[in-house]
């Protein structure tokens, strides 16, 4: 028995999956980052 897609369906649906979950980290990274920049522009004046 073969699954629908096979093997190129699964390793599909696992970097989607993969790409979906990283998503979240990234955009904390972006946010804290943009955070981190204005603090200490502001410190500095």
């Amino acid at each position: 028995m073969d699954a629908i897609g096979g093997i190129v369906g699964k390793i599909i649906a696992f970097l989607v999956s993969l790409l979906t979950a990283s998503l979240p980290v990234t955009g904390i990274l972006l946010w804290y980052g943009r955070n981190y920049k204005k603090k200490k522009t502001i410190t500095l004046l």
